[in-house]
C-alpha cells in the first residue's frame, strides 16, 4: 500500500511515489518488500543459528564439567578413609612349642626286647635304624682291610649310642672280596659283648693267607642283642 500523508507531520504528500515530505523532510518508508541479496540473507541466517549454536556448544561444555566433577567426586569416595572409623587389629599367628614329656623318650625311641638285626649299615658316624617298631642307635666304623702278617681280614670300631640306654652284645658280619674277580674269599664274624651306652670297643675278623691280595671288605649285617 502506498502512502498519501507523512507520517511526521500529517501533510497530505502531492507525489505519492514521494521518498521524502515535501513540507517537513521526512522520509517516507515504502510498503515495498525491501530487496535482500543472497549474501545478506546468508549473513542473516548465520547470525540466527549462531545462538543456537554457542547455546548446543555451552550445553555440552557444561555437560563435560559436570561428569568430569562426578567422576572426582566418585573417585574421592572411592578412596577416602575415614579416619573416624575403628581399623580392626593386624592379626597375630602364635606357636607354642610343644613341650615333651618326662616319659616322651620312652615313647618315641621304645627299648629293644630282642635281637634284631640291621643289614649294610652306614660306616662311619652314628646310625640311626629302624626295625621291627624300635629304634637301634650305634656308630660302626672300619680301619682296617687287606693282608697283614700273614693274614687277611678287617677291623674297626663300634659305639653303643642306644637312646634307651641299654647294654648290647653285637656281631658284625665282614664279606672279603676280591676287587678284580667280584669273587668272595670269605664270611666273617666279629663279636663285641657286654658293650654299654657310650662305651666303645674294637672289632676285627681275618683268616690266614699265604698270599698277598687285593680285596674288599664290606661289612653286611649288625646283630644287636639286648643284654639288660
Amino acid at each position: 500500500m502506498i502512502a498519501t500523508t507523512c507520517r511526521a507531520c500529517g501533510t497530505e504528500l502531492e507525489d505519492p511515489a514521494a521518498r521524502y515530505c515535501s513540507w517537513c523532510g521526512a522520509d517516507v518508508p515504502s510498503d515495498e518488500p525491501e530487496e535482500i541479496s543472497p549474501e545478506s540473507e546468508h549473513t542473516h541466517r548465520q547470525h540466527a543459528a549462531d545462538p543456537l549454536r554457542y547455546a548446543t556448544l555451552g550445553a555440552f561444555v557444561l555437560g563435560a564439567l559436570a561428569v568430569g566433577a562426578l567422576t572426582v567426586v566418585t573417585v574421592s569416595a572411592l578412596t577416602r578413609t575415614d579416619v573416624n572409623q575403628p581399623t580392626s587389629a593386624p592379626t597375630t599367628t602364635v606357636t607354642s612349642a610343644v613341650t615333651e614329656s618326662t616319659h616322651a623318650s620312652e615313647t618315641i625311641n621304645p627299648a629293644v626286647t630282642q635281637t634284631i638285626t640291621i643289614p649294610f649299615p652306614r660306616l662311619g658316624g652314628v646310625g640311626r635304624y629302624h626295625q621291627d617298631g624300635v629304634v637301634a642307635m650305634f656308630g660302626i666304623a672300619g680301619d682296617h682291610c687287606g693282608t697283614r702278617e700273614g693274614m687277611i681280614g678287617a677291623s674297626g670300631t663300634i659305639r653303643n649310642e642306644s637312646p634307651a640306654g641299654q647294654t648290647f652284645d653285637y656281631i658284625i658280619e665282614v664279606d672279603l672280596i676280591r676287587v678284580w674277580t667280584r669273587a668272595r674269599i670269605g664270611h666273617l664274624e666279629a663279636t663285641v659283648t657286654g658293650l654299654a651306652p657310650g662305651a666303645s670297643a674294637d672289632w676285627s675278623v681275618e683268616i690266614p693267607s699265604t698270599r698277598v691280595s687285593a680285596i674288599d671288605c664290606e661289612v653286611t649285617d649288625v646283630t644287636l642283642t639286648p643284654i639288660d
